[in-house]
């Protein structure tokens, strides 16, 4: 009977899968790391800022010879910088420099207190006085009307 249940035990921990992390467990300080698709891009930090005051403002500029992009979001409840923001409308673009690259903007998907937002989400995960990280989704859209989600994480130092 021991020598059933060190089996099972055995077949039952080889038997497990590892869960695949969706992006690498490391972000480097004021990299945004982008998935589109399967692939994964580093994009350096270039501008960013995160306000606040009565409003959690939110933006942050990256380029690199393959991206550029630009998010910005806001937050009427999270005045403190934590939490979830909104992407502010008609301020969101990526654009995509490699062969058959396009340019992608915010597709509008309704309001927040009156002010137009894109779809997508992002939020401040973490925030002190040495800087802040958070996670993204932005849906952008082509010239021809194409819809294409891209996700990513950030890491702020100051």
């Amino acid at each position: 009977m021991k020598r059933y249940t060190i089996i099972f035990l055995l077949l039952g921990f080889f038997s497990c899968k590892r869960a695949v992390p969706d992006y690498p467990e490391t972000i480097k300080p004021n990299v945004l790391v982008l998935q589109i698709g399967t692939k994964f891009y580093e994009v350096p930090i270039t501008a960013q800022l995160l306000s606040n005051a009565t409003i959690g403002d939110f933006l942050i500029i990256a380029e690199s010879p393959e991206i550029d992009l630009r998010l910005a979001a806001k937050s009427y409840t999270h005045s403190q910088g934590g939490g979830n923001y909104f992407l502010a409308c008609c301020d969101n673009q990526l654009l995509e420099k490699f062969i058959d690259g396009q340019y992608f903007v915010g597709v509008q998907d309704g309001t927040v207190n009156s002010t137009p937002k894109d779809k997508g989400v992002l939020t401040i995960t973490n925030i002190n006085l040495s800087g802040y990280s958070g996670a993204f989704t932005f849906i952008g859209q082509n010239a021809v009307g194409e819809e294409k989600e891209f996700t990513g994480k950030f890491k702020v130092v100051y």
